[in-house]
């Protein structure tokens, strides 16, 4: 199952990023309230954040996530079956407060990350995952749709 949590692990989500103050970054202000279609994903290690294109299935829709206004979030992703592209939702809740945001799957801990970037068009995001004493830092790209 594609998750939020790749892109919260991309999305929901932290900051490591080389933006100066004249990109147009995230603010205190700045709301991710939209739909937003996943497009790259990565990690950071080492300091060196790594980003791939973000693998949607063949011949389907593209994988989105929706943060609406109330609070909620549907995280849609698509999956090609013998009878065709099939979706699925994932939906939770989501705040945020300034540049960090914490999104809850239904019985999961919540996630907590960082927005790096966050305009018209961008929404990127940091999440940093401490799980069996391994740390990990991931990034997640999406375009608004």
């Amino acid at each position: 199952m594609k998750k939020f949590s790749i892109m919260l692990v991309a999305f929901v989500t932290l900051g490591l990023s080389s933006c100066s103050s004249d990109d147009d970054s995230s603010s205190d202000t700045a709301s991710i309230v939209g739909k937003w279609e996943y497009l790259q994903e990565g990690e950071i290690v080492n300091g060196t954040e790594t980003l791939h294109e973000y693998s949607h299935t063949t011949g389907c829709s593209k994988d989105y996530i929706e943060f609406k206004s109330n609070g909620t979030f549907d995280d849609v992703w698509y999956e090609n079956t013998a009878t065709g592209c099939i979706s699925e939702n994932d939906q939770g809740a989501w705040t945020q407060n300034g540049t960090a945001i914490t999104s809850t799957y239904p019985g999961q801990t919540p996630q907590a990350g960082q927005i790096l970037i966050v305009n018209e068009t961008t929404l990127k995001v940091k999440f940093v995952d401490n799980s069996e004493g391994v740390t990990e830092t991931y990034v997640t790209v999406f375009k608004r749709i």
